[in-house]
């Protein structure tokens, strides 16, 4: 957990200097810090900050108070503010605490039209849900499909002396264009579909894709790794495109079956956004709730001040990003898992339907709950 920016700000005098610095970014201001002035009763009087504008041979003065207390300012405290403008001739009276201000002054310095501002860190919202801190659990899913048979094919040829054996060779690499040999072509009008490659790697990411409810978070947020077999069962029978055309003649295909070996990679991510920043803080007009957001990228830096508005509607619950949320991320297919598994938990058949007549997309979700055995 990060230390609020605040508390960078425990200090009396370095809460003082932020306040100067806030104006001080305005160059038609003119800020002091720390002055004892005469008033027109002869009193002194001491004001924390001091900033004047000059505007068309004008001066407008505008006198602050900073309190870094522990409790809330009192109606008391406003009155002194107020008998300083009026002691001083200024235009205006600025209150900053970082705690809040009792309902008795709340109005009295409406009443007295002083500004009463709130210095806070920033909301969870403010910074972007789910807040300042956002911790994480990556889960990488590589996997590659091995041992693939193509069990019931039946060959249609013409041809007297046919291969008894048929092999069919192919390559998973990124920018690697389709092998047309792989081509599945309609078994009705003989149109081209979908590329064999296309539907092993569409299977594979379907039964992928139903796998990280089924794991969740693994050894309670460790940084660890898990292996999983998978049967996978691709079924062609429904599909239309299943013909793989051979100069002797059409392979007819009915299942493509295989063995997903799946290698899961879990690790924790945080970050901090505000690690970025020296200060973050929020000023908030306590009468009427506007906000600026105050920043300083380093120690010693200048100040920025922006508004801080509500633009978009806030987002339904199920859409905001949680802390501890589990993001599973699946590889392309030609991310090798590397050397055989050990370990490798075994669970159920995944069956992908080929359903459609253009699309190589599952028609129907994998079966993948976990089964006991080890392989």
């Amino acid at each position: 957990m990060s230390d609020p920016f605040l508390d960078r700000l425990i200090d009396w005098k370095d809460f003082e200097l932020f306040i100067h610095d806030v104006y001080a970014e305005d160059e038609q201001l003119s800020v002091e810090h720390d002055v004892t002035v005469t008033g027109k009763s002869g009193a002194k009087r001491q004001i924390d900050v001091r900033f004047t504008h000059h505007v068309k041979g004008h001066t407008y003065t505008t006198v602050i108070e900073c309190k870094r207390w522990k409790e809330p300012v009192t109606r008391e405290r406003i009155d002194v503010l107020a008998s300083t403008i009026e002691d001083t001739g200024a235009a205006k009276g600025v209150m900053f605490t970082t705690t809040g201000y009792e309902e008795g002054a709340q109005r009295y310095a409406a009443a007295k039209n002083i500004d009463l501002f709130l210095v806070r860190d920033l909301t969870d919202q403010e910074w972007g849900l789910p807040g300042r801190v956002v911790w994480l659990y990556l889960q990488i899913y590589a996997a590659e499909t091995r041992d693939i048979a193509m069990p019931g094919a039946q060959l249609i040829t013409t041809d007297p002396n046919p291969p008894t054996n048929i092999s069919l060779d192919f390559v998973i690499a990124p920018d690697r264009p389709e092998d047309p040999s792989l081509t599945l072509y309609d078994t009705i009008d003989g149109s081209a579909g979908p590329n064999l490659l296309t539907v092993l790697n569409e299977a594979r990411n379907a039964t992928l894709a139903q796998l990280p409810p089924q794991v969740g978070l693994l050894d309670d947020g460790a940084d660890t790794s898990r292996s999983y077999i998978i049967p996978l069962v691709i079924d062609l029978a429904s599909a239309r495109h299943r013909d793989l055309q051979r100069p002797f003649g059409i392979v007819r295909l009915a299942q493509i079956t295989g063995e997903l070996h799946v290698h899961i990679s879990q690790s924790r991510m945080e970050f901090d956004r505000g690690a970025q920043h020296d200060l973050a803080l929020a000023l908030e007009n306590y009468l009427t709730r506007q906000r600026n957001i105050v920043t300083r990228a380093s120690a010693g830096g200048p100040l920025a001040v922006a508004e801080l508005t509500d633009t978009a509607p806030p987002a339904p619950e199920e859409d905001v990003l949680q802390n501890g949320t589990v993001l599973p991320v699946i590889t392309e297919p030609w991310v090798s898992i590397g050397k055989a598994l050990t370990n490798a938990q075994r669970l159920k058949t995944a069956t992908v339907n080929i359903r459609t007549e253009d699309s190589t997309a599952p028609a129907a979700g994998p079966d993948t709950q976990q089964q006991d055995g080890e392989a």
